[in-house]
């Protein structure tokens, strides 16, 4: 969801949010009401609204990614190169 943030170089030079608003982001609304339609605070507010946006999802991605990974080399009883720490950090 982020990358599709900083896409803002793509869009402009390739279609400039068109055919009709097919291919417009809300990063390139953004700049199109700040510079070209000189709506600056209209572009603070829904710059503002997207970091809001953006803070939620990353919160929400720190809460879980955990989830996301196995480190199974640290639950392994197969490496003896990780130290067993019930036994005074001596190796198996």
């Amino acid at each position: 969801m982020i990358a599709t943030m900083q896409i803002f170089g793509q869009i402009y030079v390739l279609t400039r949010g068109g055919p009709g608003y097919a291919t417009t982001t809300l990063v390139y609304f953004i700049v199109n009401s700040a510079f070209r339609e000189y709506q600056m605070g209209y572009s603070a507010v829904l710059s503002f609204v997207l970091l809001l946006l953006l803070l939620v999802v990353t919160i929400i991605q720190w809460k879980n990614q955990k989830r996301w990974v196995f480190y199974a080399a640290v639950y392994s009883d197969l490496n003896p190169l990780i130290p067993d720490h019930t036994f005074s950090g001596s190796y198996r």
